[in-house]
């Protein structure tokens, strides 16, 4: 099975990904699995335009960044692993772009194959 990691943290030492790389570590020990991690906070994906264009044109969107990479990479997953930590209530805006994006393609996400892996990050010093 080829398990894809994306991390959506943007502290590139946080906790979030501390938790991906002991994640990653035990698939690989465990040696039947092939696993990746993709810290999509390195990656440039604008926004999606919400233009369509990409269902005129054979799921392909418009833009010329690195989510067409990023789409293959989802193709050839057979288990997606998304990782953030919660900003405001959800994941982070780095993650929320990179998933807006399928929009173009939504078939690499693979029915039965996601598993959400979130990590509730931070803590909260609210007075009352």
């Amino acid at each position: 099975m080829n398990i894809l990691l994306l991390s959506g943290s943007p502290r590139k030492n946080g906790n979030t990904n501390a938790l991906l790389a002991e994640l990653a570590a035990g698939i690989a020990e465990a040696g039947r699995h092939t696993v990746q991690t993709v810290d999509v906070t390195r990656l440039n994906i604008r926004p999606c335009l919400g233009c369509d264009g990409c269902k005129r044109g054979g799921k392909v969107c418009v833009q010329k960044d690195d989510s067409q990479g990023l789409m293959e990479q989802l193709r050839q997953a057979d288990c997606i692993v998304f990782g953030t930590p919660v900003y405001w209530w959800g994941m982070t805006a780095q993650l929320k772009t990179a998933i807006d994006r399928l929009y173009a393609d939504s078939s690499v996400l693979k029915v039965g194959g996601l598993y959400p892996a979130v990590h509730p990050g931070g803590g909260c010093r609210c007075r009352r």
